[in-house]
């Protein structure tokens, strides 16, 4: 399909191909791709430009800590900016680099997704759904506090995934994301990120929507 995809492995449905367009052409990824791991198994070097000189940018890293790959999302919904990290593939979506600012859309267009703030109280925030602060999660819960955790990926268990160890870890994540998802003291929020730790406790989290 593209010079630099694997025959196998990853997050990715390789059953499930989603066409896509970015900077006017258009490529095709697998259902699981972000639109990083998309433009990368298509040959896509250069995803941006630096703001002052204007140099190339490439994709760094592969999560919401992303320095340099930054893209406008046009559709299916808009985002003026966010890393390509962080955008899951999906049918017809449109994107284009950007270069340090972001644009608002044109003509005021709203997007259609929304944005619904919420407020909550609970004994304990875990940020972070890898096997440690999944296992702090089930340990809290069992304990009767009520929970929330976050974690920027729509899978859980964190690192194991990218390693030899998935095959041993894989049935205890599982069996502590349906410990937590079964549990009315629990909240379990992926694409989600905690953006800052205020005054008494309080904590500002960004959870995305697909």
């Amino acid at each position: 399909m593209a010079p630099r995809r694997l025959s196998s492995g990853g997050e990715v449905d390789r059953d499930t191909r989603l066409p896509f367009r970015f900077n006017g052409t258009s490529y095709e990824g697998f259902a699981g791709d972000t639109l990083a791991s998309a433009l990368l198994a298509n040959g896509v070097d250069v995803v941006a430009s630096s703001p002052i000189q204007q140099r190339p940018r490439g994709v760094m890293t592969a999560g919401i800590e992303e320095p340099s790959a930054f893209v406008e999302i046009t559709a299916p919904t808009i985002d003026v900016i966010t890393p390509a990290t962080t955008v899951e593939l999906e049918p017809g979506l449109v994107a284009a680099g950007r270069s340090g600012i972001g644009r608002l859309p044109p003509n005021g267009r709203p997007s259609p997704r929304r944005c619904e703030p919420r407020n909550a109280h609970v004994d304990m925030l875990v940020v972070g759904g890898g096997i440690a602060g999944l296992r702090t999660a089930v340990e809290a819960v069992e304990a009767g506090e009520d929970v929330i955790l976050v974690d920027e990926r729509s899978r859980l268990g964190g690192n194991p995934f990218w390693s030899a160890q998935e095959s041993a870890a894989t049935e205890r994540i599982a069996n502590s994301v349906a410990r937590l998802e079964e549990s009315p003291e629990a909240v379990v929020l992926r694409r989600a990120t905690a953006l800052g730790l205020y005054d008494d406790g309080y904590v500002v989290v960004h959870e995305r929507s697909l």
